[in-house]
């Protein structure tokens, strides 16, 4: 088989790579990893080749199977890989194309007419499929490349099956190279084996942070109290329960610089909204236990200085401007008169959070803002383009459409529509519609939104604030308040199913809804509501549960029982069981946003921290009050009645994680 096989062929195939990722990746500021895989049947020798993308973290996997963190662990991923091929096909095999589909699909069968299509896994059971009468392409070799962010290169990892002459079979050895590539330049083998050592040596940094995290957190295991730089600005800190010197170091440097702060890991999700991915019970798995227990500490030491000027710098290398709050809490990317928030605090926090450099957060943090001003550009001009008799102007993060009268239109929530919206969207220009339109002249606007569709009279919780700006942008009119708290207001508001409009009180009025009608009204509307929520399920030493639901208003669910236990009805479990065991539980809000339902006997600082949870995810700072702390006893036993639907649907192909979730998503 090995004569039938060109070598040059395969070299040919191998350094295509760099070009090819060029063309996935597109400038990406953090380019997901790729492996490129070359292969050839076992009955012909012709080559097929393949491209693997990686979009998820190198730490991501099932639990304490992260894909890789290390050298050892990588070998291990990419001989998997080896073993068990993808499909390769070849432009020279048989094509067919199926329902209507313009784009030809492989038939798994080789030129020479062997059946190679490897098994794949069943999407519903996970088993593997396949034509026992195939043999797949066995793999000549293959690379795998990964951006190394703060080293000015990427790493090659080449694997080569007999030097790349014969497809690998059972038990063949492997040979590997290492390869740095430069950005901007000509890659070179830096050496014939891989460890660790070679990357550190050749990249100056180690392939992940968390193997740095394992052998610190290895050696605190056994005592010792360690501080670890990382890089400009970032350390790590861990060390057994009890210590002698480490807590009065750190303490040290956080007075001597009020840039600086520790954070226990653990505390990370209390402090500011995350980014979603993997963290510390999964890239440093082996401590999981006793970090949780408290047997085990660690965290970090960031310098907030130096995150902001990696930040500005990454921005300017993007080609945008940047501009940076006073506080230099916030550093906004700036795209013309468009601009996004750069959250200094979660690109800092959420790089320990996940395991990654700083490097490695900035760069995903300026590929998001770049992303997003891009789209905001796009939005506007689509938007004038549609609505030429309207002027729209930017102010911060809205847009605020003026009509050729003079007459304001609605602000439009830069931070938020034109993602749900897009141009080209059945959306858009619904949206449009209801910034920029009034009602049709006779329509009772309890029944009928500005954007097109019906609507609804619901009662919705906001903060006395919200309230009392309205009455300063509408001359001292007020809204219909239905109930007052200290903090917040019980409003009626006008809704559809995508918008939440509050009227002057003489608005709902003049429709005829006064007193006795106007709880009619509310009650007959009540099963139109629809909430779009992310929920997470929390249990205490005692195993008594809370529930955390955080979207747009979820707080004004406790209002009504049957509200509450449709909330509660959509957040089954896998097992199909309801999260909640008792028929009454607490309902705690601070913010709108946010609603906490727990069982009676619910740990009180464990409580606390589910509350500054659901504050930071709604984007409350630390040690700032709550607009409100209010409370309640509600029964989960009632006609649930009301929609609720996922903030954040999965991505397809993606299982649910751990946790309710509601279970009429929308797809």
């Amino acid at each position: 088989m090995g004569s039938t096989i060109e070598f040059t062929k395969v070299r040919q195939g191998l350094d295509q790579a760099r070009s090819q990722r060029t063309q996935i990746t597109r400038g990406a500021p953090l380019p997901i990893d790729t492996v490129h895989v070359v292969g050839a049947c076992p009955s012909c020798g012709t080559l097929g080749f393949t491209i693997l993308g990686f979009p998820d973290p190198p730490y991501a996997g099932p639990q304490g199977q992260p894909r890789y963190r290390n050298a050892a662990e990588l070998k291990r991923f990419l001989e998997e890989i080896v073993k068990n091929p993808p499909p390769l096909p070849s432009p020279e095999d048989p094509t067919t194309t199926v329902d209507k589909n313009p784009n030809p699909q492989w038939k798994g069968v080789c030129k020479c007419g062997a059946k190679i299509a490897p098994p794949v896994p069943d999407p519903r059971t996970g088993k593997l499929l396949g034509d026992p009468e195939a043999t797949p392409r066995q793999v000549c070799g293959l690379r795998f490349l990964k951006a190394m962010p703060g080293s000015g290169a990427e790493l090659v990892v080449e694997v080569l099956s007999n030097g790349g002459a014969v497809p690998f079979v059972k038990d063949e050895e492997l040979s590997y190279q290492v390869l740095r590539a430069p950005l901007d330049g000509v890659e070179s083998v830096v050496a014939d084996s891989l460890d660790d050592a070679v990357v550190d040596k050749a990249f100056g940094r180690p392939l992940t942070l968390a193997e740095r995290w394992r052998s610190l957190l290895s050696r605190a295991a056994h005592g010792e109290e360690l501080l670890e730089p990382v890089e400009n600005g970032y350390w790590l800190w861990a060390g057994p329960k009890e210590n002698s010197t480490l807590d009065k170091t750190l303490e040290d440097r956080t007075t001597e610089d009020k840039e600086k702060g520790s954070f226990p890991l653990l505390e990370l999700p209390h402090l500011a909204p995350m980014p979603q991915g993997p963290a510390w019970p999964q890239w440093a798995f082996e401590h999981a236990e006793r970090l949780g227990k408290g047997e085990l500490r660690a965290g970090v030491l960031l310098d907030r200085s130096a995150v902001r000027k990696l930040i500005e710098t990454g921005l300017e290398r993007a080609g945008l401007g940047w501009q940076t709050t006073p506080d230099g809490a916030v550093v906004f990317a700036v795209m013309g008169e468009v601009r996004w928030p750069v959250e200094v605090a979660i690109v800092s926090l959420g790089a320990s959070h996940l395991g990654w450099f700083f490097s490695e957060t900035v760069a995903a943090a300026v590929g998001e803002a770049l992303a997003r001003v891009t789209e905001l550009k796009r939005f506007l001009e689509a938007a004038r383009a549609d609505r030429p008799d309207l002027t729209f102007t930017v102010d911060g993060m809205r847009a605020l459409a003026s009509r050729k009268d003079g007459s304001p239109g609605r602000p439009l929530d830069l931070m938020k529509i034109p993602f749900q919206a897009p141009p080209g969207s059945p959306d858009f220009k619904r949206e449009l519609k209801f910034v920029c339109d009034d009602l049709p002249k006779g329509a009772n606007p309890t029944r009928l939104c500005p954007c097109g569709e019906r609507a609804f009279v619901a009662a919705r919780i906001f903060p006395q604030r919200v309230v009392d700006e309205f009455g300063k942008a509408t001359q001292g009119k007020s809204p219909r308040i239905i109930e007052q708290w200290k903090g917040a207001a019980l409003v009626a508001t006008i809704s559809c199913d995508r918008h939440v409009r509050i009227p002057m009180a003489e608005e709902i009025e003049q429709t005829g809804l006064k007193g006795a009608a106007f709880d009619k009204r509310l009650a007959e509307d009540l099963p139109h509501s629809i909430f779009a929520v992310d929920v997470s399920l929390h249990e205490d030493k005692n195993k008594k549960r809370a529930l955390l639901a955080f979207g747009p208003l979820v707080a004004s669910v406790v209002i009504n029982d049957h509200l509450v236990s449709a909330l509660h009805a959509a957040c089954k479990l896998p097992s199909n069981e309801l999260p909640l065991r008792s028929d009454e539980v607490n309902a705690l809000i601070t913010t709108p946003n946010v609603l906490c339902l727990a069982e009676e006997g619910f740990d009180d600082d464990m409580l606390d921290q589910v509350l500054d949870m659901g504050a930071a995810m709604d984007g409350l700072p630390e040690g700032v009050d709550p607009p409100f702390d209010l409370s309640w006893d509600v029964k989960v036993t009632a006609q649930p009645v009301g929609r609720f639907v996922n903030l954040h649907p999965q991505p397809p192909g993606q299982g649910q994680g751990p946790g309710p979730a509601p279970n009429n998503a929308r797809r």
